[in-house]
């Protein structure tokens, strides 16, 4: 997702706190968002987002 400039959910995170966050380790004894989402959950939580916006597409207004 994050190679794909076409990816919608790419408009949406920032490409260098991703890498880092992807580069660090996985497995640091604490979860990262409240008690449910440890690293892996992040992930795929972040891929699910990326495909419900391919699936439904939603126009982005500011």
């Amino acid at each position: 997702m994050l190679n794909d400039p076409d990816a919608p959910a790419s408009a949406l995170i920032d490409r260098r706190k991703a890498e880092r966050f992807l580069s660090s380790p996985k497995d640091y004894g604490k979860p990262w968002f409240g008690q449910l989402m440890a690293a892996p959950q992040m992930l795929a939580y972040l891929l699910q987002v990326n495909d419900w916006l391919e699936s439904y597409a939603p126009k982005f207004v500011s």
